[in-house]
């Protein structure tokens, strides 16, 4: 789930892995202001635990995590 808690829309580009499988995707994703986006959803991504997710923006600094 990805949370914009601006006032902005925002777009973004997600990068996601699992690390295991070696399986990556990339997905353009639209957050109007104040809302979610659900990358399952629109991606047909499922999350797992120890995923990789990079987001970017080019009017922002890139963003790197996994998922726990």
């Amino acid at each position: 789930m990805f949370e914009n808690t601006s006032n902005q829309p925002l777009s973004l580009v997600a990068r996601l892995e699992h690390p295991g499988t070696r399986n990556m995707k990339t997905v353009g994703l639209y957050v109007g202001p104040s809302s979610r986006v659900d990358v399952d959803k629109v991606g047909g991504w499922i999350a797992q635990s120890g995923d990789r997710i990079t987001v970017e923006n080019s009017k922002i600094q890139d963003w790197s995590g996994s998922i726990p």
